[in-house]
This record gives structure tokens, C-alpha cells and sequence, in this order.
């Protein structure tokens, strides 16, 4: 890949607007990771991440997803009759599903550590997948366990995979999610072996990747916490609970921190009178002011007096994203 050269007043002079795939956890043509052990229901929340990126509708109260993608799923479990048994019970649930916006892969046996790998997959996502129609893409690889023979908690053989994600980020503008099988360690003889990172801050991984999600929670259980271990903006959002609904087959929201529900509103709404912000929270207004306060204070938005034309009545204050 060629080495892009800008000036210092080019740098200082150009503003370029920041375009999202998920707004604050993966901008266009970034990466993220959405991880966590076995059995915690990745892959069902991969899929409805996946289905909500093809709709381009906010997932989970939480993911504000600006725009409609293409979205290639390349999946590495379970083959295709899983894939489309999990599909038909999110169809039966109620979940509608853009059949003419999402696309699947599967092989169990490519390697993105090698151009072998990289140039089947390229082929593939040319052929099958990318089109002159203007939409952004986003590439979900579910998981890296699969696709890689690296062990995850090594820089030097982790850097493989890596560069050819980057490489397919360069070549064609895909925005990737990673999905990611974390494990515990394991002792062998008093040394301590891993296959799966505990976490992604080690290796490198938490540095290269622009949002990471950890699902946290007991393989088997229902209910899973989503985890925002690193965002690209000032302030982190809270845990988002979430709990499997057996009659729509799929994970819905039981609690949203109320951080997030205001960012979202400034986010969709602009500036918003503090009466109208407590409405469109459900909260009370103490602890709407003590969490705007907490929110200031780490410059994730700030507020003003209204004019008397945006609230009649004095006293009441807009809130505004920085």
C-alpha cells in the first residue's frame, strides 16, 4: 500500500466531517471488535447487528446507525444451514430482514493470514458482493479464531491478520466488525496457555481497533451485558443490559444507561429544551441534571440558557452536543 503524504497546512486547514458506520464506536471505513466467551449469544447479536446495518436503524437503543450499508457477513460456524436456521426464527420473531442488503460467506478453512487468504476473500466480496450503487459497506467476520491461525495474545503473529484487514479497509472502503471468542487461560504444567484472548487490550488489538464491545456475562444464560471498553469519543456509555426473548429469538434491551438516551436525543434532536430531554429520557429531574452535569464535566455536551423563541418560560436551559 502506498504512503499518503499531507502537509502540516493542509492538516490544519481541512475539515473533514467524521462519517459513521455506528456513530462513536466505528467510523467509516474503521474497525471494531465485538467479543466475549462462549456462550454469552455473540453470534445472535452479530446477526441483529448485522440486520440493523442493513436497515440503518439504531440497534439496541444504543448503536445510532446514520445510514443504510451493504453488509457482508463471513461466517465460520456452523455452515449454512445454521446460518439459515438462525435467520428464519429472527424472521419468525418479527425481525425484517433486507434480503436484497445482506450477503453471507462461509468457509471453515480461509486464512486472512496469508495473501492466499486475502486475495479468496477480495475475489469473493468483488464478485459477489461490492457495486457501483453508492452504499457504504460494512464486513463482519465472525470469528477471528477461524479466520486466523495466530494465537490473539501474540503482536508479531496477530500484525498478519491485521495488515490485511487494513489492506481490505484501503482497497475498497469496508468498514469490519470482528467478532471474537474470548477465553480464560489455561494452565499446562504451571505455564499459563491461551487460544482466544482474554480481553483485546493486549497484542496491539486495543490500539488498531477504533470501538470495542465486550458481551459479558455466564455461558448459557440469558441475560448479557454489553461492555464499551473503547469508544471514539471523550466519554464511555454505561453497560447496556440485554436478555434473550425466546418468543422473538433474538436479544432484546431490559436496561439503557440514561447517558446514552440523552446523546442519542441531542444526537437525532440538536439542541433540546430540558422539559422536552426529560420527556424523551423517561427520567426524573434530579438525575437528569446530575448525569447532564457528569456529561459536561467530560465535554461530551454542553448547554446553554434557551432563547425565550426555543421555551417560552425562563429558567430552562438546551443541551447540545460539542
Amino acid at each position: 500500500m502506498p504512503i499518503t503524504t499531507y502537509s502540516a497546512g493542509y492538516l490544519l486547514n481541512v475539515d473533514v466531517p467524521m462519517e459513521w458506520t455506528i456513530r462513536g464506536l466505528l467510523p467509516r471505513g474503521g474497525k471494531m471488535a465485538f467479543y466475549g466467551e462462549d456462550g454469552v449469544g455473540k453470534s445472535i447479536m452479530s446477526l441483529q447487528i448485522a440486520i440493523a446495518l442493513s436497515r440503518g436503524e439504531t440497534f439496541f437503543e444504543t448503536f445510532v446507525i446514520p445510514e443504510p450499508h451493504k453488509v457482508y457477513y463471513l461466517s465460520g460456524e456452523g455452515g449454512h444451514n445454521e446460518l439459515r436456521g438462525r435467520l428464519q426464527d429472527l424472521e419468525a420473531g418479527g425481525l425484517v430482514i433486507p434480503k436484497d442488503m445482506l450477503s453471507f460467506g462461509v468457509d471453515m478453512g480461509l486464512c486472512l493470514d496469508d495473501d492466499t487468504g486475502y486475495d479468496i476473500l477480495a475475489s469473493e466480496l468483488e464478485d459477489k458482493f461490492l457495486s457501483d450503487d453508492g452504499l457504504p459497506y460494512c464486513l463482519i467476520i465472525d470469528n477471528i479464531g477461524t479466520f486466523s491461525d495466530a494465537d490473539e495474545t501474540r503482536l508479531h503473529e496477530t500484525t498478519k491478520f491485521r495488515r490485511r484487514i487494513d489492506r481490505l479497509i484501503t482497497e475498497y472502503g469496508v468498514s469490519v466488525i470482528l467478532v471474537h471468542h474470548a477465553t480464560k487461560p489455561q494452565y499446562n504444567g504451571g505455564s499459563k496457555v491461551y487460544r482466544g484472548s482474554v480481553d483485546m487490550r493486549g497484542a496491539g488489538w486495543s490500539k488498531w481497533l477504533d470501538g470495542v464491545v465486550r458481551a459479558w456475562g455466564d455461558a448459557g444464560t440469558t441475560s448479557t451485558e454489553l461492555r464499551f471498553e473503547k469508544v471514539r469519543s471523550d466519554a464511555r456509555p454505561r453497560p447496556v443490559g440485554v436478555t434473550f426473548d425466546p418468543d422473538y429469538s433474538r436479544f432484546q434491551v431490559t436496561a439503557v444507561a440514561l447517558e446514552v438516551l440523552i446523546l442519542r436525543a441531542v444526537t437525532e434532536h440538536g439542541p433540546i429544551p430540558q422539559p422536552d430531554l426529560r420527556e424523551i429520557t423517561g427520567s426524573e429531574d434530579k438525575e437528569l441534571e446530575r448525569v447532564v452535569r457528569r456529561m459536561e464535566r467530560d465535554r461530551v455536551i454542553s448547554r446553554r440558557p434557551c432563547t425565550r423563541e426555543e421555551w417560552p418560560k425562563s429558567g430552562h436551559r438546551a443541551y447540545m452536543v460539542l
